[in-house]
C-alpha cells in the first residue's frame, strides 16, 4: 500500500468515524426586548474538522469499480455541518467536489438540470457526491447534521462561495 493509499484510507475513516460525535449543546439566549422573534429557518452551521495536504494521487480499486485521481496537489477537508429545521444552506457553490454523509435527520439537495431544478433526497446512513456548481441544502422537520470530504485545489478554502438562485430553481 502506499503512502497515499493510506493517507485517503485514514481520511475515509476519520469522516465515518465523525458520524458518531455527538452536537454541542448551545447555550441559551434570549432576543432583546427591542428584537422580534426570528422566524427564519436555523441558518448553516460548521466546523473545520481536519485538512490536510493529500498532494497528486491515485486509487484504483476494482472490485468496488472506484477510480479516483488527483493530478494537481489537492487538499482534503474533513467538515462537520447542522441545519436546524426546515434551514437551507443557501444557494451556493464550491471550489472542489466532495461527498457527504448524513449522521442524524435527513437532507434535500437541489441543483439546476436539464431545465429545470432536481432534488435528491437523503437520509440518516446515506452517502452522495456532492458537486462543486450551484446547489442548496434544505433540512427536514427533524433538522439535519451531515459531515462532508471536500477534495479542494491545494490551499482552497471548502467554505461555501454564495450563489444567486438559478432560473430554473428560482
Amino acid at each position: 500500500m502506499t503512502r497515499r493509499t493510506i493517507l485517503i484510507g485514514a481520511s475515509v475513516a476519520l469522516l465515518a468515524s465523525c458520524a458518531g460525535v455527538a452536537p454541542a449543546t448551545p447555550a441559551a439566549s434570549t432576543p432583546a426586548a427591542s428584537t422580534p422573534p426570528s422566524t427564519s429557518p436555523p441558518a448553516l452551521k460548521s466546523e473545520l474538522l481536519a485538512r490536510g495536504a493529500v498532494g497528486q494521487f491515485a486509487i484504483r480499486d476494482q472490485d468496488a469499480g472506484l477510480l479516483l485521481t488527483a493530478e494537481k496537489p489537492t487538499d482534503l477537508a474533513l467538515v462537520k455541518a447542522t441545519l436546524g429545521a426546515g434551514g437551507s444552506t443557501g444557494w451556493h457553490g464550491h471550489a472542489g467536489d466532495s461527498i457527504v454523509v448524513v449522521a442524524k435527520g435527513s437532507v434535500t439537495m437541489r441543483e439546476p438540470g436539464d431545465g429545470n431544478c432536481m432534488e435528491h433526497n437523503y437520509a440518516v446512513g446515506q452517502a452522495f457526491a456532492h458537486p462543486r456548481g450551484d446547489h442548496d441544502f434544505v433540512a427536514g422537520p427533524e433538522g439535519a447534521e451531515f459531515f462532508v470530504a471536500y477534495f479542494l485545489p491545494a490551499g482552497a478554502a471548502p467554505a461555501p462561495v454564495p450563489r444567486p438562485a438559478p432560473a430554473a430553481c428560482g
